[in-house]
Formats: C-alpha cells, sequence, structure tokens
C-alpha cells in the first residue's frame, strides 16, 4: 500500500464485516486487525448486521458487504441502509464497501445510486483489500465506471422533475446520444428511488436556455433557468463516463455566466415518439391491460401513511378476520382475530392500474412498507383486550419499528403471522427472531401452508403454535393424501387452522382430519348470520 494513502484511516474506523463465508469473514477481520482497526463485528447475515447498527452500544463508521450474500445481495443491503427501506432511519453517515468480482455496468450503477463508497474487486488479498479500503474510506477515485451527476429534483406546476444542468455542448449531441444519456439518467432516479422526468437543461448564449423535454413539461419549464437549477441542486444519479464526459458537465464557469432571465429554447421529444407513445397509452387503455408495479406506487403508500396518519390509514385500508373452532354439534366459537392491510383496497385507491402479484421484488417492498405501517399503529387497532395476530415479513423482525411495536404490545395476546415461503427464504435469519419472540412469550403462527407444501417446514422446530393450511382447489384430495403430515403436527398440540374457507365443503375434510378451526369468508358470513 502506497504511503500517501496510508493516513491512518483505517486505525480510526470501526468496521461491519457480513459475508456468509466465515473464510472472507476471517481473512477480511486479520487484514484490518493488522492494520489497527478498533473494532471489528462479523456477521454473517445482513439482517443480522442490521441489528447491529441499530444498537448503539455497537457503533459502526464503515460496511464490508459482498454483493453476491445469501438470500440478500450487497446491493439490496446497501439499498436498505440507504433508504430505511426495512424501518428506521436512512444511514447515509456510514461507508459502505461492496465487494464484487467483477465490476458489471449495470451494478455499478445501481450502487453508486445509493452511494456506495467503494469497491474491493478480484482475489481477497492484504494489500489489494487495504489499499481499496482506505481509498474508499478517504474519498479517493475509485474505478467505477460511473459519473455522479448532480440534478434539481423539483416539483413545477405540479409535476415532478429532474433537472439536470449540462454544458452547452449538449446541444450539439446527436439526438440518439442525448437520448441515451436521458434514459441512463432516468434509469438511475428510478433505481434510487428519485421520483420525476429527467430534462436537461443548458445555456445556448445571448441570454438563450435550452432543454429537452416532453411536450407537457413545457409551460412548467417556460421561466427555468440554468442559475435557478444550479441553485436548487439537491440530488445525483449515476450515469456511464462514455455518456457523460467531463466536457458535458457544466462548471463554475458556465454556472456564473448563465442569465438567470432568459426565456428557455425547448427542444422537445419528436411529435412521431409522443405519437406513438399516445398509440401505446390508448392501445393499453382499450385492452384494459394492468401495468407492473413501480417504485412510485410504493411511494404512494408511504406519502398516504404520512398525510393520513396511522388511524385514519387503519380505518381506509386495514381488515380483519376471525379464526374461530367449529366442532360438531358445537355452536361457533370465536378464537382469535387477525388485522391485516387489504392489497386490494389499496390497490383501487391509490394505483388502480397497477398488477401486484406480476412486480418482482416491488412486491416485496409493498410489503415491507405496509408491516412499517401496521406495526405503528399498533394503539389503533380495535381490540387489544382480545387475542389478534398480525401478519409480517421476516425481515421486519431486524427494524427499529418492531423493537418498539413489541415493547408496548400486549404479548399475552399477540401471535404474529410469518409466511412459510418467507420463512423458508430467510430460515437462519427466522430462527434468530423465532428466539428472540418465544423468549417473550409471543406465539408463533405460520401462514400461507399450501395443501401441496404441508410437511416441507419443520413447525415443531421452528417453535409454531399454530399453522395456517389454505383451503383451494383440489385441497380435499391432496390433503387426504398427507393424512400422516396431518397426523404428526397434531400429536406435536400445534393448532391447525384451515384458512381460505369459502364453501362449507372444507368443514367435512377439516373434521375428518382433526381440524377445529377456520378462517374465511365463509366464516365471516356465519358470524354475522349469528350476530343477526
Amino acid at each position: 500500500m502506497s504511503d500517501e494513502l496510508d493516513d491512518g484511516i483505517i486505525s480510526r474506523t470501526r468496521f461491519l464485516l457480513v459475508d456468509g463465508d466465515k473464510s472472507v469473514l476471517d481473512k477480511l477481520e486479520r487484514y484490518l486487525l493488522m492494520a489497527a482497526a478498533p473494532k471489528v463485528y462479523t456477521v454473517t447475515s445482513p439482517l443480522l448486521a442490521l441489528r447491529i447498527m441499530q444498537d448503539r452500544r455497537t457503533p459502526v463508521d464503515c460496511v464490508i458487504c459482498p454483493n453476491k450474500q445469501g438470500r440478500i445481495s450487497g446491493l439490496e443491503f446497501l439499498q436498505n441502509l440507504r433508504t430505511g427501506r426495512w424501518g428506521g432511519g436512512a444511514l447515509r453517515d456510514i461507508k459502505f464497501i461492496l465487494m464484487m468480482k467483477d465490476m458489471e455496468q449495470s451494478l455499478v450503477q445501481i450502487a453508486d445510486s445509493f452511494y456506495v463508497n467503494g469497491y474491493i474487486t478480484g482475489e481477497i488479498e492484504r494489500d489489494g483489500v487495504t489499499n481499496a479500503i482506505v481509498r474508499a474510506l478517504t474519498g479517493a477515485e475509485t474505478n467505477s465506471p460511473l459519473v455522479r451527476q448532480p440534478i434539481a429534483h423539483l416539483n413545477l406546476g405540479g409535476q415532478n422533475v429532474l433537472l439536470m444542468p449540462l454544458s452547452h455542448l449538449f446541444a450539439d449531441l446527436a439526438a440518439e446520444k442525448q437520448q441515451a444519456l436521458v434514459e441512463a439518467a432516468q434509469t438511475a432516479a428510478g433505481v434510487a428511488r428519485i421520483l420525476g422526468q429527467v430534462i436537461p437543461i443548458w445555456s445556448l448564449g445571448e441570454g438563450r436556455t435550452g432543454f429537452l423535454a416532453p411536450p407537457q413539461f413545457h409551460s412548467a419549464l417556460a421561466s427555468v433557468t440554468i442559475d435557478y437549477a444550479q441553485r436548487n441542486l439537491n440530488q445525483t444519479v449515476s450515469v456511464p463516463r462514455e455518456l457523460l464526459p467531463d466536457e458535458l458537465m457544466l462548471g463554475e464557469r458556465a454556472k456564473s455566466t448563465a442569465d438567470s432571465g432568459a426565456p428557455a429554447v425547448v427542444k422537445s421529444r419528436s411529435e412521431d415518439e409522443q405519437g406513438d407513445a399516445n398509440s401505446r397509452q390508448r392501445a393499453n387503455a382499450n385492452n384494459r391491460e394492468l401495468r407492473d408495479m413501480t417504485y412510485e406506487d410504493v411511494s404512494k403508500v408511504i406519502l398516504g401513511f404520512k398525510q393520513l396518519g396511522p388511524e385514519n390509514f387503519l380505518k381506509a385500508f386495514m381488515r380483519s378476520q376471525r379464526v374461530v373452532q367449529k366442532q360438531a354439534g358445537q355452536p361457533v366459537e370465536p378464537v382469535m382475530r387477525e388485522y391485516f392491510i387489504s392489497l386490494e383496497l389499496l390497490r383501487k385507491a391509490l394505483f388502480p392500474d397497477a398488477n401486484l402479484r406480476r412486480s418482482g421484488q416491488l412486491f416485496g417492498d409493498l410489503t415491507l412498507t405496509l408491516d412499517q405501517a401496521m406495526m405503528r399503529s399498533l394503539k389503533y387497532l380495535p381490540d387489544l383486550a382480545s387475542p389478534f395476530s398480525i401478519n409480517l415479513n421476516v425481515q421486519s423482525a431486524f427494524t427499529k419499528n418492531f423493537e418498539v411495536f413489541i415493547s408496548q404490545a400486549p404479548l399475552d395476546l399477540l401471535t404474529i403471522e410469518f409466511r412459510q415461503p418467507n420463512i423458508v427464504e430467510y430460515f437462519d435469519e427466522y430462527l434468530t427472531a423465532r428466539d428472540m419472540l418465544r423468549s417473550k412469550g409471543v406465539r408463533i403462527a405460520v401462514d400461507q401452508i399450501f395443501p401441496d407444501t404441508l410437511g416441507l417446514v419443520n413447525l415443531e422446530l421452528i417453535g409454531a403454535s399454530m399453522a395456517k393450511i389454505h383451503w383451494g382447489e383440489s385441497a380435499a384430495e391432496i390433503l387426504r393424501e398427507r393424512h400422516h403430515a396431518f397426523s404428526n403436527i397434531l400429536g406435536t398440540g400445534i393448532k391447525l387452522v384451515m384458512t381460505r374457507v369459502d364453501e362449507t365443503a372444507a368443514f367435512a375434510v377439516g373434521a375428518s382430519m382433526g381440524i377445529q378451526k377456520y378462517q374465511g369468508h365463509l366464516i365471516e358470513d356465519l358470524m354475522k348470520k349469528t350476530a343477526a
């Protein structure tokens, strides 16, 4: 390591190393301790790392994590830290160094969008690693193929815009190169969850200002100038250096000579391009196609929660269902009430044209957001004096909001439901959450057990007190085939609940297999008739 870089910064930095490979953890820890690091924490899971960073007793200055990191990638972990996606505040002051085998441009673009501080690439050897760490901590240039472009994230005339001030040379570029830069910046903004239309703006000299924007933004941009954009820079996006060379970036000289009172010269998208876009929109509307979900949709939920407040948000979107006990010849007896945010109500109110189930990771982001909303709304639940349950993702058990929620909830009445697929995906983390919940006396229910997955998870091992099995098409036949799995579960004392019950046939099948508890729309109808 060169002397000019070795200023002792490692000896003043507390590190958190995250890697599922214990041998890599041991190497990194050894290198850092040899460089006099005052504290090095090591964990094998990003969720466990999150708990360390939320504990004031274990302060961390820098995180080092590989991108390929088990079930949660280093990029996902970085995104969480910078946005607070799993709860808690956005941790922008903690340095983050990403370990990558190769510097793939698409991955680097995402990492830069979330303010990565540096990279460790190639083999894990002492000089290379310590050199990369020092360069990241001191803000020295990395070998990133991207450059960060300042933008002004503003609301003009009710429309979100991302003004990107550029040199006057932008006007001389071919249209396809201009569009490539705009698209790259728009992609980077979407990754970073910065909502709005990217609009390049530049000086044309002689008191004129130009911008490239779709027609619907022209009136709002008519009086916008380079000087105004420069004064309001508040975000950055990472774009490939090849699309944004140094000569296109606006320097202080260009800023100082901009005419703040100059009229704008508009360069709009071609009429053919705009016509094609309108045609596509009309076709989609005519076919009533549902679009994929976007980050903006998740942001609408967050904004809605802030604007309505917990109490009104629950009134608008929360629903509940009862779990009842039904034995032959006996009246139906309520056992517990499950509270949940209705995805269908959210969709209809906030994004009626979106297909929530066809949105990959974004759907997961939505459910994590709803977890935080539900936990922050505990005191507004209608009945906290009777047994109740809420649904959570395993990841949410490692957030600051969960700690507050669990400290305020009536633990003797609370059941937390985790989905079986989520438990399988985050199994190691679930076991940690299970131990914590059991130590507090909180009961655990496993939801979303489909008939053909019965027996996939050892319910006794994972500490479940209740298992919810979904009724559905062909369920009766499949459940009879799994009679032995049923018997094994019942033998452990775990309570079985048949959920999504919407036909009376479920009662006969359930009774024949020893199930006495049910939940679903049919149950709600029966309870209403009983009350009447």
